[in-house]
């Protein structure tokens, strides 16, 4: 599991050591006001009077060393938002809204220590992580049925090792559930989940999931498949928009805050309609109680209220 936007394959060679100095700095000092959403929120705006502060696109974790390492989070709103700390309003509400949404969520998994919360929300975000990315990559590289339906469960692993509650002491009884869900969400058997599963240990790497599917898979076909193949795929197939939309899409495939906010984003926003999340939740999901449920319990988190 990451913890952090800035521990996946697309940002993880980002420098952020000078940026986090920059924000202890200006939190200490008081620059920065907390998210009006929730003012008792660990989160923290850039507005465009902040001038000390390098730019940055995702949503950052600052420990401050002056108050006894408390962690707290920032966002740069300044590209969506005019005036000043005191008296600010929003220019582009879309991607202000994408950005504390996600925050918010990052906050949220921080403060449980995983993100099971997230997983337990719903079905709806594992099946449109197997059937938009796994569905889609059988096809380019050409797999017969058979290896489909097992690169299906591998992603569906991958989904659940994103939330990062599947440890080495997992009881056989949880492990049963999660196949059980899993199995359940894909109608596929339990035990071919079990079987392909294994003692593998997920974690929700790219890399990881790539070794797995190469040792479980015995289709010549899968060695097409690599990290940067899954990458190349989501960021061109996702129609996603806004600020750094192929980015935000490259993390969401091994960070589930920022998966979990895409799928709520594209489930009742109409700026999102377009993509091949929103496409894919329509068909599978309209006027289904499980879809309302999920966005029930994920409005919750976004707005800082649950």
């Amino acid at each position: 599991m990451y913890r952090s936007s800035y521990n996946t394959m697309v940002t993880r060679n980002y420098r952020r050591d000078k940026l986090q100095r920059q924000l202890e700095e200006a939190i200490v000092k008081n620059e920065l006001p907390r998210s009006f959403i929730n003012p008792n929120t660990k989160l923290f705006l850039l507005t465009p009077d902040v001038k000390e502060v390098d730019a940055f696109a995702h949503p950052m974790s600052v420990t401050l060393s002056t108050r006894d390492d408390e962690t707290v989070f920032a966002v740069d709103t300044r590209p969506f938002l005019k005036g000043t700390k005191d008296n600010y309003g929003i220019k582009d509400t879309m991607d202000y809204e994408a950005l504390l949404g996600r925050a918010l969520l990052e906050i949220s998994m921080f403060e449980d220590g995983d993100a099971r919360e997230l997983y337990l929300a719903g079905d709806a975000p594992m099946w449109v992580f197997v059937n938009w990315l796994a569905n889609r990559i059988a096809a380019n590289i050409g797999l017969d049925p058979a290896s489909q339906i097992e690169l299906q469960i591998i992603f569906a692993l991958h989904y659940v090792g994103m939330h990062g509650f599947i440890g080495d002491e997992l009881s056989d009884s949880e492990r049963g559930r999660v196949a059980t869900r899993i199995g359940r969400v894909l109608r596929l058997p339990v035990d071919k989940v079990l079987e392909i599963w294994g003692e593998w240990m997920m974690t929700g790497s790219l890399a990881q999931t790539v070794n797995l599917a190469h040792e479980r898979i015995s289709s010549s076909r899968i060695k097409l498949l690599t990290p940067a193949m899954i990458l190349q795929l989501a960021t061109g197939t996702s129609g996603w928009r806004g600020a750094h939309s192929r980015e935000v899409v490259g993390i969401a495939l091994e960070h589930a805050p920022t998966w979990h906010f895409m799928v709520f984003a594209a489930s009742f926003s109409s700026a999102y309609k377009r993509s091949t999340l929103a496409d894919l939740l329509y068909k599978q999901y309209k006027d289904k109680d499980g879809l309302k449920s999920y966005t029930k319990s994920i409005s919750l988190l976004v707005q800082g209220t649950r």
